[in-house]
């Protein structure tokens, strides 16, 4: 049975700025992968984690951002982009009329799908209105899914396993729509 666990992320600015702090949930293979006990190591001379992670089942992990694989078994992951308003204000919506992206030499594939509703509520439970694949290097080819709602979500994942993906930037545009409809 897979087993979901919460990760506080935590980070200071480089750049003078405040301290962000991020909470979210981790699915996992089996519960005893989950980390039982965590220590910070200093490593200077590497670029990998500082952080280690004791799992229930005996190993320490840590993050190697080079690696495509967990101990040669292929992992899917994603990242969800929102919920962003696509109109000015609650009462009003938009229209994704064009999305695209910018993807790095470094990449695999990147699937990714657009969710939309009347509030931000109701874009993160809804299915999506339209998906599709960035497999090209450098500046994608736009995607017109006419999306409309008051608030969207954007959902990137793996599109092959095995493979590392990046993304170097995303581009939307968004059309007034009116008031949002009951």
């Amino acid at each position: 049975a897979a087993a979901t666990f919460y990760l506080i992320d935590y980070a200071l600015s480089i750049n003078g700025g405040s301290p962000a702090a991020a909470f979210w949930p981790q699915a996992l293979a089996s519960h005893n992968y989950e980390p039982f006990i965590t220590h910070e190591r200093r490593d200077f001379a590497s670029n990998y984690s500082v952080v280690m992670l004791g799992g229930r089942d005996g190993y320490v992990r840590r993050f190697q951002a080079d690696l495509a694989q967990d101990d040669g078994s292929n992992f899917s992951s994603y990242v969800t982009y929102g919920p962003f308003l696509l109109g000015q204000g609650m009462l009003m919506q938009g229209i994704v009329s064009e999305l695209y992206a910018a993807i790095p030499a470094s990449s695999g594939d990147i699937d990714w799908s657009l969710y939309v509703g009347t509030s931000p509520e109701r874009a993160s439970v809804a299915s999506a209105f339209a998906t599709g694949e960035w497999n090209t290097v450098g500046r994608t080819p736009s995607s017109y899914p006419r999306a409309a709602g008051n608030a969207g979500l954007l959902k990137l994942a793996n599109g092959e396993n095995n493979a590392r993906w990046v993304v170097e930037r995303i581009g939307m545009l968004i059309l007034p729509a009116g008031r949002v409809k009951a």
